[in-house]
């Protein structure tokens, strides 16, 4: 029986060591997400549901699940509007802001401690998501606007915004992504 067990270990090891972040996010059980409010019906509900769904799928959460799990998530549908947070062990949030009626969309992170990532890498993937393989225009060599700690990336489909926020070292600090069609 030792021997079975080490040889699983010893296997479990090597998988591990294999993974790559979409297959370590995939050992992470996802965190309930409590309701802040009751939510006006099941349709609103099931949309909140879907919102979720994509945002744990995309870059931004992916890349913050990929330095610490996510330990809280709250979410809250108001007005047409839902909005969920998640709270991350290194000190991490994501809040993603959803109005499907006016087609707008604002996804906005703040990294933590444990954030290695690259924060344009991790904003270009979620243009991709949210636009396609073209994505929405955005010239990734050139901001629109910087200053010393934040630069603004435009594109020229549906108003998208991405954002890039530094602490006086050059570190990233926020990561964030909008769109109104």
């Amino acid at each position: 029986m030792r021997s079975f067990s080490r040889a699983i270990a010893a296997f479990t090891l090597v998988l591990g060591a294999a993974c790559t972040t979409q297959c370590a996010l995939a050992a992470v059980p996802a965190v309930r997400c409590a309701a802040r409010a009751d939510f006006p019906n099941a349709g609103a509900a099931n949309a909140a549901g879907e919102l979720r769904r994509a945002v744990e799928r995309g870059a931004l959460y992916r890349a913050l699940a990929a330095s610490s799990p996510a330990v809280s998530c709250e979410v809250e549908e108001a007005d047409g509007r839902t909005v969920l947070a998640w709270r991350f062990r290194d000190g991490a949030s994501l809040r993603v802001e959803r109005d499907a009626a006016i087609e707008y969309a604002h996804q906005e992170a703040r990294v933590g401690r444990s954030f290695r990532g690259n924060g344009i890498a991790v904003l270009k993937r979620a243009e991709r998501a949210a636009f396609g393989t073209g994505g929405c225009g955005i010239d990734w060599r050139r901001p629109a606007s910087a200053t010393a700690r934040t630069s603004v990336f435009s594109g020229d489909v549906c108003n998208c915004e991405a954002r890039i926020g530094r602490d006086e070292a050059g570190r990233v600090q926020t990561l964030a992504f909008r769109g109104a069609c």
